[in-house]
């Protein structure tokens, strides 16, 4: 996630003279049977509202590409045995988290992919900790085990057993909770046990979960009270400056000594999903809350991979590949990309590269990626006709988030293609 502000100096200026402008305010209110006085106190108003924009600027958001094939867990020691049980667990919750559904590891396919786990494992490392495992009643020092799973590998198993995937371009979704301990409702920060257990549950499935800054603006427009209630009106309000890709909202209560309860509304778009959740801790609440919120998306946002063959295909332009090594980077990209079936590299002119994309899933969906993509930048240019049939999408490498891409004429649509150049293909 990222946050971006405006830096403005008026503003800043404006914030540091805000009790001067207030100060005025009050005394024009005092002398409002005077005509200039009241003009100003108008004139000041508006300005005071200003001021308060200033205070609270917008903050953006948008999907975000997750790392789904790398797994850390606590172990006790690093033997052979432990480390091959770590990794078999590992593996599932990796394919949960790709195809966005637990019952993925019952296919039979993916139970005897489980029992040789070691397989599909890129690298492994150990890393110290403070934590410790309890174990017979007994706290022993842990060490973190990180696991990296090949891509290439499980989405080959996916495909062999006909599992729909959800792409690594997840939505960002953002969390209001309120809980009532000691019979008061309150609106709970991202340090509370209840938001943590949501983020760990949201980090286990591959689903970011960010949090509201909570300040003096989210408090007035959403009350504890309000959250409590679950009334949309007030959630979409206060949710509306960050714009996430989706909003959830809702409350834990503590039920009994031994039980939890979770009630939560998710919004996203013009839909609502209402989830509920009970469990022993807020962790297990939390847990199916989110299964519930990453089954939504999955199915939503899921792709069949299928082979080359049976894959749709689109033709892009990608400008400013200036070196070779951009060049292999570029082609490596989009052959990483989970709805890329593979490449064909068309025709390079000068800087520009031209290829036909074979993909699985929507054209929207894949447009959507590429936009969202850090490494490019989409020109302000409609699709043009290529080679009478197909569509032409164009995009520019970014040299850094910073550069500021000149506009340019788009590509010559109809002049031929370069025979020579070599295809590239997605193996």
């Amino acid at each position: 996630m990222q946050l971006f502000t405006r830096p403005v100096t008026l503003f800043s200026m404006l914030k540091k003279s805000g009790f001067i402008v207030y100060g005025l305010l009050c005394v024009s209110l005092l002398h409002r049977k005077n005509s200039v006085f009241c003009l100003m106190s108008r004139w000041l108003k508006v300005w005071l509202g200003v001021i308060m924009l200033a205070l609270y600027p917008q903050v953006a958001m948008a999907e975000k590409r997750v790392d789904l094939y790398s797994v850390s867990q606590l172990v006790v020691d690093q033997s052979v045995s432990l480390r091959q049980q770590a990794t078999a667990k590992g593996l599932a919750t990796v394919l949960i988290r790709v195809s966005g559904r637990k019952n993925t590891v019952s296919h039979p396919l993916v139970r005897d992919a489980l029992t040789q786990a070691t397989s599909y494992l890129n690298q492994y490392s150990y890393s110290s900790t403070d934590e410790t495992i309890t174990i017979a009643g007994s706290s022993r020092p842990a060490s973190q085990l990180l696991l990296q799973y090949s891509a290439t590998s499980i989405q080959r198993l996916l495909q062999q057993a006909q599992i729909v995937t959800w792409p690594e371009n997840r939505p960002e979704v953002l969390l209001w909770v309120a809980s009532n301990l000691q019979q008061q409702k309150r609106l709970l920060d991202k340090q509370a046990q209840e938001t943590l257990a949501i983020k760990a549950a949201g980090e286990l499935r591959g689903l970011p979960i960010v949090m509201p800054l909570l300040d003096l603006l989210d408090r007035q427009t959403l009350s504890a009270s309000r959250l409590w209630a679950m009334d949309e009106i007030a959630i979409r309000d206060a949710s509306a400056r960050y714009g996430a890709d989706g909003v959830l909202a809702g409350r834990f209560t503590r039920i009994s000594s031994t039980a939890w309860q979770g009630s939560f509304l998710l919004l996203h778009k013009d839909e609502r999903q209402y989830f509920n959740g009970r469990g022993a801790t807020p962790q297990l609440v939390a847990q199916a809350i989110i299964d519930q919120t990453a089954m939504y998306f999955a199915n939503r946002d899921a792709v069949i991979v299928n082979d080359e063959q049976s894959a749709q295909s689109m033709m892009i332009a990608i400008e400013n590949i200036v070196t070779f090594d951009r060049y292999a980077g570029l082609v490596n990209y989009l052959n990483d990309l989970p709805l890329v079936a593979g490449t064909t590299v068309t025709r390079v002119d000068g800087s520009q590269v031209i290829l036909q994309l074979r993909y699985n899933g929507s054209e929207e969906k894949l447009l959507a990626t590429l936009e969202d993509s850090p490494i490019f930048i989409q020109r302000p240019v409609e699709f043009k006709p290529f080679n009478g049939t197909t569509a032409l999408a164009i995009f520019a490498w970014r040299e850094s988030e910073s550069q500021i891409i000149e506009d340019s004429l788009p590509v010559d649509a109809d002049s031929p293609v370069n025979e020579a150049a070599s295809p590239t293909n997605n193996n």
